[in-house]
């Protein structure tokens, strides 16, 4: 076999591309990992950020994400429920998708007219690369691909329990490269241990070496849980990011996920978050006091005190005076 290899001061001098986000400092190009306990709220999660991805909006309300077709794969949940869940955050989430937008895997072993029965998706095994070559060619499309979860994904070999975790190992790199050389990002929900440790990377199930192999891991935790709202905390963690902590609020009436950074600075309210969803919904376009009062049904005294706060607290900026829009990653 023969080796190229290039000097350093070449290496320096090359002009290179910048790493590409399909989600701006949260989910890049190659292989990605949302971990999270049981019912913590991971599938919610994944299926906020497909959906908010496929109509170009910020994810969390607070990541810019650039509008691509998402493929969802979701290993333990039915027709029947990934489509009212669905049809839920589609309202709780407006906006035009894009063409194919969101789409599932059609066929389901044993379904009936309901939509029940199992995902007739293969399991992933060593040749995963070559199946997955020609889903991109069905659909060129797609730049996400999320399985849900990484234990149902991955095939096991019954007879070899000893290989498992070395398995995982392997097909995950195959996947990660796989990821790295078609421009695409894939994001697997696992599941993280029940017992409390200090290190994250103890935290993930399965193999130590899934945590590293990983280009960005997210990890979902529960700090509150309320009558209509969740409280979460999300760790990002990334090879070309710095590590960050964000405060999340889960909506349990509209099954929104949110980015609360005001908690940070004041208490949260209802309806200062209301107002991040509308200027989020707007997208990056200024609005007026009285716009945005009008949208509330409050009074603009009432809204220009709220925008005070959260002019105060760093989420929303004001270009012009009387004129508000949302704080953007890198002005925090």
């Amino acid at each position: 076999m023969a080796f190229i290899f290039i000097h350093d001061t070449e290496l320096v001098n090359q002009s290179l591309p910048p790493v590409t986000w399909l989600v701006n400092n949260l989910l890049p190009q190659g292989l990605c990992i949302l971990a999270g306990r049981p019912k913590s709220g991971k599938s919610f999660l994944a299926l906020n950020m497909a959906i908010s991805i496929t109509r170009g909006r910020r994810v969390l309300d607070f990541f810019p994400s650039n509008p691509a077709c998402v493929l969802y794969v979701p290993y333990e949940d039915s027709f029947q429920r990934m489509q009212s869940r669905t049809q839920m955050l589609s309202k709780a989430l407006p906006g035009k998708s894009c063409n194919p937008g969101l789409i599932f895997p059609e066929r389901v072993s044993g379904s009936d007219a309901t939509g029940t029965g199992t995902l007739d998706f293969p399991r992933l095994t060593n040749d995963c690369a070559e199946f997955l070559e020609t889903v991109l060619k069905k659909v060129p499309e797609i730049k996400l691909i999320i399985f849900d979860t990484l234990q149902r994904a991955l095939a096991k070999d019954k007879q070899n329990r000893e290989r498992w975790h070395m398995d995982d190992f392997e097909r995950l790199a195959i996947m990660q490269r796989f990821a790295l050389e078609h421009g695409i990002c894939i994001l697997f929900i696992h599941h993280s241990k029940k017992n409390s440790v200090d290190d994250d990377q103890d935290t993930f199930s399965g193999a130590p070496g899934l945590f590293a192999l990983a280009d960005v891991t997210i990890l979902l935790e529960t700090t509150g849980n309320a009558d209509d709202v969740k409280s979460s905390s999300i760790h990002i963690q990334g090879r070309d990011i710095p590590d960050t902590h964000l405060p999340c609020l889960f909506n349990k009436r509209t099954w929104r996920w949110s980015v609360s950074l005001e908690g940070k600075y004041c208490t949260a309210s209802p309806e200062r978050q209301d107002i991040l969803h509308i200027l989020c919904d707007n997208g990056k376009h200024i609005m007026t006091v009285s716009e945005i009062a009008d949208k509330l049904g409050k009074s603009r005294n009432l809204v220009s005190q709220l925008l005070k706060k959260l002019l105060i607290a760093g989420l929303v900026k004001s270009p012009r005076f009387g004129c508000y829009q949302l704080t953007e990653w890198d002005d925090l």
